[in-house]
């Protein structure tokens, strides 16, 4: 019976939680109406969490006759984490309220992409938002962590990222957690992604819907009923690698005519490269697949020539977008979402 009553509290004080993440600041009156909590379920746990310096009460704004209530909300200096994400387009660090309202955000430019050094530089720049903050780890609920390539079932290992060097098996979870002493979890960045559109648009919370990234990279998510299918090594939606031409463009995979090598940033970029420098002058001015600066601002220059009517840039981006689209139909028929949500630097060109 006890176990049963503990389990039942803790369902209780998550949907209290909850309630406030989505709707801000509440009553105790709203949030039992909302919840379908009793009113004494409601006021015993809002008291526990106050103790523990989770939630705050501040006065209402209206002025209405009678007694005020006041709104529960989060404790702003209490319920903060971090999120980073390890990209090719850069390292990002954000401090973030249990709102998703971004307190501070930081970003660099990977100063190498080999393992040790995208670790190290993403360690100091997680202590200095700290430092910036003026927090101590202790008061960080946890640190959440976004990565290319493929990630295994369990938030802890970055199995491989084939644009880092020596990227194969990194033990994220258990390196961070050890050196800042708090919870750490690790995901595919378009997992996160799509746990983010969830989060901001509740009508996706329920649903089937796959989310792919075309960045640097392409990556794909498939939520189903507010969870990732993650496959059973985590490597589930590797849809940039999907060969949409048996005998097309090499890719950084090692095979020939992936998705990958047509519609991502670097992809492009690659073509256009080929397409406007000739062969004579590129021992000279070699392609820095590695240069995101480069690559974006080949992307630019060529979204703005096949605006203006040039025929080989508009190839490349007709290409892109046929070899995009064959491989949505797939994803389709595969496996019949109800939504297909695009993201990333690709689309603003």
């Amino acid at each position: 019976m006890p176990a049963q009553h503990n389990l039942m509290r803790s369902t209780n004080t998550m949907s209290i939680l909850n309630h406030i993440r989505v709707h801000g600041g509440s009553t105790r009156r709203e949030i039992q109406l909302a919840t379908g909590l009793s009113w004494a379920a409601v006021s015993t746990i809002a008291a526990d969490l106050l103790a523990q310096e989770i939630l705050v009460e501040k006065a209402t704004e209206e002025r209405v006759s009678g007694r005020n209530p006041n709104l529960l909300d989060f404790n702003p200096r209490r319920n903060l984490s971090v999120g980073a994400e390890i990209n090719m387009e850069g390292l990002t660090v954000v401090l973030l309220d249990l709102h998703s309202k971004v307190i501070y955000e930081q970003e660099e430019l990977l100063e190498k992409p080999e393992r040790n050094a995208v670790l190290n530089q993403l360690t100091r720049m997680i202590e200095e938002v700290l430092r910036i903050n003026r927090l101590e780890r202790s008061q960080l609920l946890g640190i959440g962590i976004s990565v290319q390539g493929s990630v295994d079932k369990e938030g802890a290992i970055s199995v491989y990222n084939h644009y880092i060097r020596d990227w194969r098996d990194v033990p994220m979870k258990a390196l961070f957690e050890e050196y800042f002493g708090i919870p750490v979890c690790v995901m595919h960045d378009p997992v996160c992604i799509a746990l983010a559109e969830q989060w901001q648009h509740k009508f996706l919370e329920q649903e089937e819907f796959v989310l792919i990234r075309l960045a640097y990279g392409i990556g794909m998510s498939y939520m189903y009923k507010g969870r990732p299918i993650n496959g059973h090594e985590g490597s589930a939606g590797e849809l940039g690698h999907m060969v949409v031409n048996c005998n097309g463009e090499s890719c950084s995979c090692g095979n020939d005519g992936c998705l990958e090598a047509y519609c991502s940033i670097r992809g492009i970029a690659r073509r256009i490269y080929e397409a406007t420098v000739p062969v004579a002058e590129r021992a000279d001015r070699p392609f820095a697949d590695d240069d995101i600066l480069f690559l974006k601002e080949l992307l630019v220059k060529a979204a703005k020539m096949a605006s203006g009517g040039n025929l080989v840039m508009c190839k490349i981006f007709d290409d892109a977008g046929r070899y995009l689209g064959i491989g949505i139909a797939n994803v389709i028929n595969l496996l019949n979402p109800k939504y297909v949500v695009l993201t990333g630097g690709v689309l603003d060109a």
